[in-house]
């Protein structure tokens, strides 16, 4: 490979990682930042740059303390991770605020044999959002078509065997004495509340 052209794939190269949309950071195996482009320090919200600091002040609190561990893990055996291998990670701002974010993570060995991590950082705030409103939409769209159900329930079960109820204690009054209709006119005048009361919950 000619080496303007060498030098042409390393302009490139540089540009790409450094005005990224996504935060990029390369680390240490002893979790020390060596490099951070603009993006991720805008995600940490930090106007300096990160280098010299430990990863671990990005961490959440709550897993700060075996992050360390991890780290180290990882290092031993490292592989690649592509983004949104599933995991529900965050960032913690300097500030002590979290942003929920996807990670990718890629080892890279220099010509000395050491061994650095580069991390791409995505703030995913937006589609986490987007997911949960979409997760209560069909929850309501859910909820709607049960109620539909229950409503076509009332009305082709319930209401059928209330009219067909009706219809026989009527049957029943016509030959029997008067004081028993009496009786049997409140049980058919209950009988027409209840059914206008369905009807108006169906409807």
């Amino acid at each position: 490979m000619p080496a303007e052209f060498e030098r042409t794939v390393a302009r490139w190269a540089t540009h790409a990682v450094e005005f990224s949309p996504d935060g990029v950071l390369v680390v240490s195996a002893d979790g020390r930042i060596v490099y951070d482009n603009p993006s991720v320090r805008a995600l940490a919200g930090s106007e300096e740059p990160l280098t010299g600091r430990q990863l671990e002040d990005l961490v959440p609190d709550d897993v700060r303390g075996y992050h360390g561990r991890l780290r180290s893990s990882y290092h031993s055996s490292p592989s690649q991770r592509p983004m949104g291998s599933g995991l529900e990670l965050s960032l913690q701002r300097l500030d002590g605020t979290k942003v929920p974010v996807e990670i990718g993570l890629s080892p890279f060995r220099d010509d000395d044999g050491d061994t650095y991590v580069v991390a791409t950082v995505r703030d995913v705030t937006e589609r986490r959002r987007d997911a949960a409103r979409l997760a209560t939409a069909n929850q309501q769209l859910a909820l709607l078509d049960e109620r539909e159900r229950i409503g076509r329930d009332l009305h082709d079960v319930v209401l059928q065997r209330l009219y067909g109820t009706g219809l026989t204690v009527q049957a029943i009054g016509a030959s029997a004495g008067e004081s028993t209709r009496a009786g049997l006119d409140s049980v058919i005048d209950e009988i027409d509340r209840v059914i206008t009361e369905v009807r108006t919950i169906v409807f």
